[in-house]
């Protein structure tokens, strides 16, 4: 882990340069007509597309068949208001930065509610392209870390007691990961303290029901992340949209997918 001072200076450095290219929500919208674009994804079906847009629009035309297309349509930022607010998640994780859904609301002047939907939706579309056979180890070992409560914490009782502690459920767990590398505890056990040490420092403690997506933002922290610039954006952009209910009904499996080791 790097010290305070340096994780200082890369938030900083990281949120100036952000700030700089995405000035406001038009900014925002030019960033990702850009990136559609250079993925051959701006386009018209008709004989002969002749593609007009002015900038800050979040639609383009074609001036041939006259049809108009709204380009975030289909992707994760399908109706999104604050364009802004939801390149700053993506830009953040891409460069190795943790925040806090409380820290990015600030920052962005939203709702933390907002900001932190944003943040479990982003970390969903990463949990969806992990490989199947990307590498486990049982939630168990981050029990001291689910301090906090869900809609699905038993009544009367600690978070943690969501945890299913019983070696029928263990097993249960085991056997639904056929194709996975449940990790040995020579790596599972310092992996979760650095885990542990990382919801702390940055999320002073999660909920069972979305401890995933936290590791997911751990995996993006990492020195070795896969998760490179616009690599992230690309995935939201291919990514379809993301209902509220979708984020209720979702719920870490026994099994915490990592990659990178």
């Amino acid at each position: 882990m790097n010290n305070v001072e340096s994780q200082d200076a890369t938030f900083a450095r990281v949120w100036k340069a952000f700030s700089r290219a995405v000035r406001s929500d038009n900014a925002a919208a030019d960033m990702i007509y850009r990136s559609l674009r250079s993925d051959g994804r701006i386009k018209c079906p008709c004989s002969k597309p002749k593609i007009t847009r002015k900038r800050g629009q979040r639609f383009y035309r074609c001036m041939n068949c006259k049809r108009k297309y709204w380009f975030t349509s289909g992707t994760l930022f399908e109706g999104a208001c604050r364009l802004r607010a939801w390149l700053a998640a993506v830009w953040f994780k891409e460069s190795g930065v943790a925040i806090s859904s409380l820290a990015l609301a600030e920052l962005l002047d939203i709702a933390q509610s907002t900001a932190l939907n944003i943040q479990k939706k982003v970390s969903l579309v990463l949990y969806r392209q992990m490989d199947d056979k990307a590498s486990v180890f049982s939630i168990e070992r981050l029990i001291d870390s689910i301090i906090k409560r869900s809609k699905d914490s038993p009544a009367s009782c600690h978070p943690s007691a969501e945890v299913d502690l019983s070696k029928e459920g263990a097993e249960g767990a085991e056997s639904n990961a056929e194709a996975q590398v449940i990790l040995p505890l020579s790596v599972s056990v310092p992996l979760a303290g650095q885990i542990g040490y990382f919801l702390r420092q940055f999320f002073h403690g999660v909920s069972r029901k979305y401890l995933q997506l936290y590791v997911v933002a751990f995996c993006c922290y990492r020195p070795e992340s896969r998760w490179e610039k616009r690599t992230i954006l690309r995935a939201c952009l291919q990514h379809p949209p993301i209902k509220y209910g979708e984020l209720l009904e979702f719920s870490s499996p026994s099994l915490l997918k990592v990659e990178g080791f």
